[in-house]
């Protein structure tokens, strides 16, 4: 009785499965296509960049962040630590990393301005508009005061 339950269940979960498209996906000529990628959006290049060291919600906890000398950044409490203000341009420039950020200690992070420098074909209006949106999503992170 009780396998009999169980393999019903199991079959029930594979079909639900299989007739419920996944949160966002399209069908197209029969076929289901994942959502499109907005690749310039600020929650991509935080999964892209970020989280393996900051982790998924910018804790600090990504999955490399015990294997780092310096161990990662809270993200969450950027604002907290700046009288609740959170500021854009000191993060802006942390990220982008190409010039010295007083305060922000020797380079741990990556210089991901550099990085975006080699990937955009050294197109500066791109790179600013993606270190932004970055900025603009480390932003959401911030914890209530």
């Amino acid at each position: 009785m009780r396998g009999t339950i169980w393999h019903t269940l199991t079959l029930f979960v594979a079909l639900w499965s299989y007739a419920m498209p996944l949160a966002g996906w399209q069908r197209s000529g029969g076929e289901m296509r994942p959502p499109k990628q907005d690749y310039n959006s600020g929650e991509y290049l935080y999964r892209t960049f970020c989280a393996s060291c900051h982790g998924s919600h910018g804790t600090g906890d990504g999955p490399v962040a015990n294997i780092l000398r310096v161990p990662p950044s809270n993200l969450t409490l950027i604002a907290r630590r700046n009288a609740g203000l959170f500021p854009r341009d000191r993060v802006f420039a942390a990220i982008d990393g190409r010039q010295m950020v007083r305060g922000h200690g020797p380079g741990e992070m990556p210089i991901w301005g550099d990085v975006l420098k080699t990937t955009e074909g050294q197109n500066e209006a791109v790179i600013r508009k993606r270190i932004d949106a970055l900025v603009t999503y480390v932003e959401s992170l911030q914890s209530a005061p």
